[in-house]
Parts: structure tokens; sequence; C-alpha cells
């Protein structure tokens, strides 16, 4: 990390090759997919290379990187939003409108997708990329409690649309 921080392009390199299809799955995670995903994930690729002077060695470097997928991805995220919301004429509240289909989803990446964006983030957030409920609520500019109701509201939802392991109930 010390070669990527001081710009060696071979440590630079091989640091994005190693974590390249890691940072793209996360921002298809938190971005369903969109377009947008792998902008997302490029720039999410650069700030990596840009903050290995920051890397202490406390963690693995994915986890390290991980921390800042979700932080930069939830940006651009939110950059997206706020450009189509100023081109919308009619919006939909996400926050209390759930998607519905009629089949039921078949694995955990179609789940997540039903999850409303909102919630999705901050279950990613939390669970994926390692982020406290103080952390989500400054990236998302909403308050602690705001980001608890969300991953309650995440957490339930998901459980309903997990399907099932066993017949009959039993647990």
């Amino acid at each position: 990390m010390k070669r990527v921080a001081a710009g060696v392009p071979e440590a630079q390199e091989e640091l994005a090759e190693r974590l390249v299809m890691r940072v793209r799955r996360g921002a298809h995670a938190l971005m369903r997919g969109s377009a947008d995903a792998d902008d997302s994930a490029q720039l999410a690729l650069v700030e990596i290379l840009r903050s290995a002077h920051d890397y202490s060695g406390d963690s693995t470097v994915e986890r390290w990187a991980d921390r800042i997928v979700g932080r930069s991805v939830v940006r651009f995220a939110r950059a997206v939003r706020r450009r189509a919301s100023a081109f919308a004429t009619v919006g939909v509240d996400d926050e209390a409108t759930l998607e519905r289909s009629d089949h039921p989803p078949r694995n955990l990446d179609e789940c997540l997708g039903r999850l409303p964006t909102t919630a999705r983030e901050a279950l990613l957030l939390r669970h994926a990329f390692g982020q406290s409920v103080d952390e989500i609520a400054e990236l998302t500019q909403v308050s602690p409690d705001t980001v608890r109701d969300r991953l309650a509201l995440a957490r339930r939802e998901f459980r309903r649309l997990v399907p099932s392991r066993t017949k009959g109930g039993a647990s």
C-alpha cells in the first residue's frame, strides 16, 4: 500500500486488479445494477487509489476498500438522484412504496432490489460495507434515528422477501 500511495504504477495496477470485481459488485448492489453502477465503481476505484496513503493496516485491504466503496457510491447515487429529480415532473415516495411483483424473488439480489432505495442503501452500508449507524447518517445526511428506522424496515422487508429454506414452518 505504501507503493500505491507513492504512485508506483505497477502497484496501483496490481491493487486495482485485485479489487475491481469486488468494487463492481458493491457498486451494482448499492445502485441496483443501474447503468450508472459501472461509473460509480470506476470513481470508487479511483478514490481507493487516491486514499492509499490513509490505509493504516488495521484491517484487510478489502475491508478498508469496502468502506471507501460504500461512501463513494452513495455520494455518486445521491448526485444522480438529485439530477434526476431536477428533471422529473412526477415523483414517487420511495420510502412509502416498496417494489412489488407477481412472482416471488428468486435470489438475494432480487430481494435487495425490491427494497426501497434508502432502506437498501442503509442495509448494505451497515452489513456489507461495515459502516456504523452514525457514519451512515452522516453519509446520507439524515439523523441516526432515521438510519435505524431504515435498517428496521430493510430487515423486516428482507426477511419477508427471502424465500424460506424449510417447508412446514420449522426453523
